[in-house]
């Protein structure tokens, strides 16, 4: 068979069919929609990594949703519902930090973002999967900062860009 420049028709065949592609979203939700199917990944991963009570994800969802609105206190008790029935609930622990940071409470925030850091770790050994890190560390970077704590800062900021 000779090549040639020329197209070629656009048939589909039984062997070959045409290919729709799904559409994309508009580029300003892109990020969002990026961030809310790892986020999905993530929860659907960590169910099933330890047989988590059904009432921990509520707990959690209920958290997530709070903090979207900007409701730290009643988020962090929230996510403390999910910690109290699943001590190794990494992301309840990373999002209690960011809601923690949000209120000024950096002790806290830094000790569950280190919780969070040392489940996370244990969890995914795979480095690739350790992209989920990044904002953990920029949170505890952040606190650190807070808290006058420049070299622990430093250090937490030069790790979370080891991830992106």
């Amino acid at each position: 068979m000779a090549l040639s420049n020329e197209r070629q028709p656009d048939v589909a065949s039984p062997s070959f069919p045409r290919i729709r592609h799904a559409p994309q979203p508009p580029g300003f939700l892109r990020p969002a929609v990026a961030l809310l199917t790892l986020l999905i990944v993530l929860a659907a991963a960590c169910s099933t990594l330890g047989g988590r009570p059904e009432a921990a994800d509520e707990h959690f969802d209920a958290g997530f949703e709070l903090s979207g609105r900007h409701a730290w206190t009643a988020a962090i008790a929230r996510f403390d519902a999910a910690i109290d029935l699943d001590p190794d609930f990494a992301l309840a622990y990373d999002y209690r930090a960011r809601a923690q940071l949000e209120l000024g409470n950096f002790d806290a925030a830094i000790a569950d973002a280190s919780r969070a850091i040392d489940l996370w770790e244990r969890r995914l050994p795979d480095r690739r999967l350790h992209s989920i890190l990044t904002g953990v560390y920029e949170t505890r970077a952040v606190a650190h900062e807070s808290l006058g704590n420049f070299d622990s800062a430093a250090r937490d900021a030069e790790r979370s860009r080891e991830f992106d």
